[in-house]
């Protein structure tokens, strides 16, 4: 929703759907720290909205295998399963950080 929002915003203001700016060599906390200094200097426009819903969307994973790993070790008591998400919770941190 908030990336549709975005691009309507977008389209309206500049009559196109085309976005264009270079995210190239940033990982993805670079990508968030930029969106929060443009949030800080308070002025809101049509990329920060698209940015911040990439930034939720991208997030949404990571946040499932870190629920997952901690029902697993909390609740269940299951180590085969905490030690098999806790590996896939290692590589999708990895990720975040690559460029």
């Amino acid at each position: 929703m908030i990336n549709a929002t975005g691009l309507i915003w977008n389209w309206m203001k500049v009559g196109h759907l085309n976005i264009g700016y270079p995210i190239i060599g940033m990982n993805f906390f670079e990508f968030i720290l930029s969106s929060v200094r443009q949030i800080a200097s308070g002025v809101i426009f049509p990329r920060l909205l698209i940015n911040m819903g990439i930034g939720v969307l991208m997030l949404t994973p990571f946040v499932r295998v870190l629920a997952s790993m901690f029902y697993f070790a909390v609740v269940e008591h299951n180590w085969q399963y905490t030690s098999s998400t806790a590996f896939v919770l290692t590589i999708l941190t990895y990720s975040l950080f690559l460029r």
